[in-house]
């Protein structure tokens, strides 16, 4: 390997660091093994011949750089919307509020609908089957949150 290899390589490992971590992890070592085998199979590579070889391999980088980083950036925002608001580390108290949330929202919800009782056998039809809509989907709105981010502890 001569000086312009090597200092070549250097340049592209940190040219592969830019990269988001996800990206880089995935793809980064097949990256520099064709960059390598790029500048090995040229022998006695000059100057000119290096510079081809790096702009080469170096001009589609800026989009690489671009897409990946949006890409990552996408993934975990869409990610982090539902879990920054549902993933609490075990044992913290933002988990047991969470695991509480259901049964406030029902304990606030279904005493007020018994305490009227004794009128509910006067409701018409359709609002008593509104209200027991209501409370059904409350439930199956919590479950499918649960569900979403994967039935995490405070869910059971």
């Amino acid at each position: 390997m001569n000086t312009y290899n090597n200092s070549l390589l250097r340049f592209y490992r940190f040219v592969l660091k830019l990269c988001p971590p996800l990206f880089r992890k995935k793809y980064s070592e097949e990256m520099l093994l064709v960059f390598q085998m790029q500048l090995d199979n040229t022998p006695n590579l000059n100057f000119w011949q290096a510079n081809q070889i790096f702009w080469s391999e170096l001009r589609p980088i800026p989009k690489l750089l671009i897409t990946a980083h949006l890409h990552e950036r996408k993934k975990l925002n869409m990610k982090t919307t539902i879990n920054r608001w549902f993933m609490q580390e075990q044992g913290s108290w933002k988990e047991s509020a969470l695991a509480i949330l259901p049964v406030l929202i029902m304990g606030a919800l279904v005493p007020p609908l018994l305490s009227l009782e004794p009128s509910l056998t006067n409701l018409p039809p359709n609002t008593f089957s509104l209200i027991l809509l209501f409370l059904t989907l409350t439930l199956i709105i919590i479950g499918l949150v649960g569900a979403m981010i994967g039935f995490p502890r405070w869910t059971m």
